[in-house]
């Protein structure tokens, strides 16, 4: 059985593919981190103050994926 991964490797090019599982594993990261964080906000203010607050982590976890990947930064935004 073959994965997401996998099967998005065998239609993409190399750097398509690897932009693509990055976008995907920053994704789960941010979730995992700071995600319930998130969905605690009560209202539209408390969630952009929650935001605010955690948006050095957000952009740090997005820095450090996309190293891990070598994938250019400005791509994952």
């Amino acid at each position: 059985m073959t994965s997401l991964f996998d099967d998005i490797n065998q239609f993409d090019e190399g750097f398509l593919a690897a932009r693509r599982e990055a976008v995907a594993v920053a994704h789960k990261r941010v979730q995992d981190r700071v995600g319930s964080y998130l969905r605690l906000s009560k209202t539209d203010e408390e969630y952009t103050a929650r935001l605010d607050f955690v948006s050095d982590d957000v952009r740090q976890i997005v820095a450090d994926v996309s190293t891990e990947f070598s994938v250019d930064h400005d791509k994952l935004k």
